[in-house]
C-alpha cells in the first residue's frame, strides 16, 4: 500500500472532486488546499442554489421528474469521488461510507439520496450534522439509499480511473499553488486527455505485405 502524507492525500482527495466536476459537467469555481491537508472544492453559486431549490421542492412535494433525478445522481458522484480518489490512489479497499475521512463528503451527498429513494431530505438538520459534529452514530442507510450511494460510487471510481492522469495533475498543481480556478482545472484535464489519446502509427512493414497479398487476391463471383 503506497504511503501519502496528510498534504498528499487531501490534493488527492479534492482533485477527485474537481476532475469530477469537470467531466461530468458541473461548473467548477475553484478548489483550494490548506498546509494540513484540508481542502474545498466549490462550484459556482447558481449550481449550488439550483440543488437546494429541488431539495426543498421535493421537501414540499414537488414531482421528481428525470431531469431532476439526474441531476441530484450527478450531485451524489461528484460528492463522493473524493473519498473514491482516495481508495484508488492508497489501493485500500472500501468498508463503508465516510471510511476515509469524507464524512462531510457522506452527508453532503446525502440529502439528494433520500429524494432519489422517495424520503424527505431533511437538508436543513444534515447541514447542521455536516458542520457541527460530523456523521451521527446513530444514522443507518436504509437498503435503496445504501444502493444509490452504491450505484454513485462505482461510477464514480469508473470516471476517475479513466481521467486518473488528470487527477495526478490536478494534485500536483493544487500542492504547488494551494488554489487552482475553474479554467485552470479544465485546461490540466484537457491536456492529460490529449496526452491519454493514442496517436496513429506508421504502418509497418508486415502491415504493407498483408495489404498486398489482400490485393492479389482473386475474387470470384458466386454461380
Amino acid at each position: 500500500m503506497p504511503y501519502f502524507d496528510a498534504l498528499a492525500l487531501g490534493a488527492i482527495h479534492e482533485s477527485g472532486h474537481a476532475v469530477a466536476d469537470i467531466v461530468l459537467g458541473v461548473p467548477l469555481e475553484f478548489v483550494c488546499l490548506d498546509d494540513d491537508g484540508t481542502g474545498l472544492t466549490r462550484a459556482w453559486y447558481e449550481h449550488r442554489r439550483r440543488e437546494d431549490d429541488y431539495l426543498h421542492a421535493a421537501d414540499d412535494g414537488a414531482r421528481l421528474t428525470d431531469e431532476v433525478a439526474h441531476f441530484l445522481r450527478r450531485e451524489v458522484v461528484r460528492r463522493l469521488c473524493g473519498g473514491v480518489a482516495e481508495h484508488v490512489a492508497t489501493k485500500r479497499r472500501f468498508r463503508h461510507y465516510g471510511d476515509a475521512g469524507d464524512d462531510n463528503d457522506f452527508l453532503g451527498a446525502l440529502p439528494a439520496v433520500r429524494v432519489l429513494t422517495g424520503r424527505p431530505s431533511n437538508v436543513a438538520q444534515i447541514r447542521q450534522w455536516q458542520w457541527a459534529t460530523g456523521r451521527p452514530q446513530q444514522l443507518v442507510l436504509e437498503c435503496f439509499e445504501w444502493l444509490e450511494f452504491e450505484r454513485a460510487r462505482r461510477r464514480g471510481r469508473t470516471v476517475l480511473r479513466r481521467h486518473w492522469s488528470a487527477v495526478e495533475r490536478v494534485a500536483a498543481a493544487l500542492r504547488r499553488h494551494r488554489l487552482l480556478r475553474g479554467d485552470t482545472v479544465r485546461d490540466l484535464v484537457n491536456e492529460a486527455a490529449k496526452l491519454r489519446a493514442p496517436t496513429a502509427q506508421p504502418p509497418s512493414r508486415h502491415d504493407a505485405r498483408v495489404t498486398r497479398a489482400r490485393s492479389n487476391v482473386v475474387r470470384r463471383r458466386p454461380r
